[in-house]
């Protein structure tokens, strides 16, 4: 049996006839069964992998690594190549890329080895497709474009039609409408000669999108009716699918948003029925964009979050770049601007890398070099000799200048590097100059405060023990005079009396609130529940203090500091809040210490 071609076409797959597939599956088991270790036993083993590629990629892989290892043994290099081609399409079915081109790299070199030309052309347009999937732009086009030149050489105009779509499809991705309408329009035109209605299909949709992007809707319309007229006959449930998601991608554009709410869910019940994993992702996408424009941020959320999980599993970041702004766009309507402005952080870290101005212009002199050597090769045939020897001059030439660029680009890195570890080191001085500065302003505070307050217990202390005392002697003189005073000068002595218990009370109450003794004596509570009374004693207005959670012992300088902030904003309130109620609550947990203070003012 002839070894087919794994060829990977963008937006429709390869359908398949499962029970005739199965039935070859069967055949193919019982040859095995009586097959001897050679090379025809390589070949139903090669067979059978590439059968169940498509049913069940398990079984492929692992009869491919039969396959593989039987080869090696007996030295049979074609039979080599097909395994590896057999493991990349079976680990591409998979999803799992980077295996996939792994093994596809294998079986190129083989098939290069092999002077397999058509063989080696469908490798390299299946790693294109893969690096297409996982964003790289810039190395799908360069392998394209490879493939492309490959399959012109020999003239194979289906396979040549199988890249053209690729290439129009990558160039849409970034973008570049009029290029990709140039390739699809070359595809179309193979396609319609070869009347191949599957192929047909696939460039009426592709080209109906980039009329979509061009805001053409009228003509994006017509190449969909065209595609799905086909579909319609065939009855192929999976692209009717993706055509219905076009056209509803078209209705959306012209506002027409409950027509296009109508087709997105009809084109996602038939994926779900197809098991169009990659197709279900995009029509989540759309079914969020709607639900947005209808002003539904739950079921936009929903569905968008349906298609996250899908790249999270598929591993394919594409989609990224339209479901982060959805995400972002529903959680503010939301009200929800913790989760929006994660997702823009988000967004904001991928949008760049799945493309930007270095691979645009990569992609640019990819294109150009290309049509280079198609020229010179139409040139070669008349000239062929002359060419050969500048080829050769330029080829070397090219290497001197590759090594210089090779030579200058390690230099430049060292330097780079040297440059980097100089400014770290910099920085981590200037960093640790900042964190002592900030510790010795830190110490520096400290000093001051702890010499105001041992100043303010020094001075409280001679008020108290001092000026206090010599008041209360003063009394007691004066008190003495009163059996001697005369009637007539009684009211004066009173009146003095009075005015030294005044001024006593004077003295206590400085120096109470310069350090009140309660603070010093029973801790910072006592203290701030005397401060309290004494307010509320005014009757002017209530202060209640609430210190049910504060259960942990305070060394004095941080007791001190706390009632010295207390003291101040509760003197503030009384004095400018015209408040009627104050609330002081004093609590602490394991790793925290916390003070509330509010009025009604």
């Amino acid at each position: 049996m002839a070894k087919k071609i794994f060829l990977l076409i963008l937006v429709f797959k390869i359908t398949t006839v499962f029970s005739q597939v199965n039935k070859i599956i069967d055949s193919l088991e019982i040859c095995l069964k009586s097959a001897k270790e050679d090379t025809n036993k390589v070949k139903i083993l090669d067979d059978l992998s590439w059968n169940y590629c498509s049913t069940n990629s398990e079984k492929a892989i692992v009869t491919a690594q039969q396959q593989l290892k039987l080869a090696i043994k007996i030295k049979y290099y074609k039979g080599e190549a097909n395994a590896n081609v057999n493991l990349g399409s079976a680990y591409y079915y998979q999803n799992n890329l980077l295996l996939a081109i792994n093994y596809f790299n294998k079986a190129y070199e083989l098939k290069i080895k092999l002077k397999d030309k058509i063989g080696a052309a469908g490798l390299v347009n299946n790693i294109g497709m893969i690096y297409k999937l996982q964003g790289n732009y810039s190395e799908a086009i360069n392998y394209m474009l490879k493939a492309l030149k490959i399959f012109e050489e020999i003239n194979d105009e289906t396979k040549m039609g199988h890249c053209y779509n690729n290439i129009g499809i990558v160039y849409q991705e970034i973008k570049n409408y009029n290029l990709s309408l140039f390739y699809l329009n070359k595809a179309l035109k193979i396609r319609e000669k070869l009347k191949d209605n599957e192929s047909l299909t696939a460039s009426y949709l592709n080209i109906g999108n980039d009329y979509q992007f061009l805001k053409n809707y009228p003509l994006a319309l017509e190449f969909y009716q065209k595609a799905l007229n086909i579909q319609n006959v065939i009855n192929d449930k999976y692209s009717i699918a993706r055509i219905l998601n076009a056209m509803a991608t078209v209705y959306k554009n012209q506002n027409k948003t409950k027509l296009a709410l109508e087709y997105f869910l009809k084109s996602n019940e038939l994926k779900k029925e197809t098991q169009d994993v990659e197709g279900l992702m995009s029509g989540y996408i759309s079914l969020g964009e709607v639900y947005l424009d209808l002003n539904n941020p739950k079921l936009a959320i929903e569905y968008l979050r349906k298609s996250l999980e899908m790249v999270d599993s598929t591993g394919t970041k594409e989609n990224l770049k339209y479901i982060y702004p959805g995400l972002i766009k529903a959680y503010k309507i939301e009200n929800d601007f913790e989760q929006a402005l994660q997702y823009f952080y988000l967004y904001d870290q991928i949008k760049d890398t799945l493309l930007n101005e270095i691979s645009t212009k990569q992609i640019a002199e990819m294109q150009t070099k290309y049509e280079t050597e198609k020229k010179e090769i139409e040139n070669a045939k008349l000239q062929k000799e002359n060419e050969l020897k500048e080829l050769k001059i330029k080829q070397a030439e090219q290497e001197k200048k590759l090594q210089l660029i090779f030579f200058m680009s390690i230099a430049f890195i060292i330097i780079s590097f040297l440059f980097f570890m100089f400014y770290r080191y910099k920085q981590k001085q200037k960093t640790q100059q900042i964190k002592e500065n900030n510790r010795q302003e830190k110490l520096r505070f400290k000093a001051v405060i702890d010499s105001e307050e041992k100043e303010r217990i020094r001075i409280a202390k001679e008020l108290h023990d001092g000026l206090g005392q010599l008041l209360s002697s003063a009394k007691l003189n004066m008190s003495s005079l009163e059996d001697g005073v005369k009637k007539e000068d009684e009211y004066l002595l009173k009146n003095s009396l009075t005015i030294i218990d005044d001024a006593v009370k004077e003295v206590r109450n400085i120096s109470h609130n310069m350090m009140p003794t309660a603070l010093m004596n029973y801790g910072l509570v006592e203290a701030i529940s005397g401060l309290v009374n004494k307010i509320n004693d005014s009757k002017q207005i209530e202060v209640n203090f609430n210190n049910e959670n504060f259960n942990i012992t305070l060394d004095k300088e941080k007791e001190i500091s706390l009632y010295r902030i207390i003291q101040e904003i509760v003197n503030n309130m009384l004095k400018h809040s015209q408040a009627k109620n104050i609330d002081v609550e004093l609590s602490n947990s394991e790793k925290e210490l916390m003070l509330l203070i509010k009025d009604n003012g």
